[in-house]
């Protein structure tokens, strides 16, 4: 990533980037990820390159569901990360997936349900043809 930075080659930057975020994360080496992929986000905002940013914006909201933070902390981050977002409904509707996770280890099981259904919904308007399970199935219905 050094030397990517060194000769200028953002893309190539933000793509070592993205992929050390991703092995942080499935080694479970936290915070490393989550500064993996906020570099990340910073290159690809400065390289123009918006799927990767949102890619990187809904990595980063999985990296929470870890609760390497208090569940309160992680909620208020991937609510951050969705207004983030606002405007492309692909990525706000992963997203909200997340975050009716967090809120479900929160306790907060009506807005975990509120929070899955309307990602639900913007996934099956966009086309999406299988359920989604975001893994708490038993505990917010």
């Amino acid at each position: 990533m050094a030397l990517l930075e060194a000769e200028g080659d953002l893309d190539g930057a933000e793509q070592a980037w993205l992929s050390a975020g991703w092995i942080h994360y499935f080694l479970g080496d936290s915070p490393a990820e989550e500064q993996c992929l906020e570099r990340t986000i910073a290159y690809a905002r400065r390289c123009g390159n918006r799927q990767l940013e949102l890619r990187s914006r809904m990595w980063l909201a999985i990296s929470f569901i870890t609760l390497r933070v208090p569940a309160d902390v992680a909620i208020s981050r991937v609510e951050q990360l969705l207004r983030d977002v606002s405007g492309e409904a692909w990525a706000e509707a992963e997203m909200l997936q997340q975050l009716a996770l967090l809120y479900a280890f929160a306790g907060r099981f009506a807005d975990a349900r509120a929070a899955r259904a309307r990602g639900r919904t913007m996934l099956t308007r966009l086309g999406a043809k299988l359920p989604v399970r975001c893994g708490m199935e038993d505990n917010i219905n």
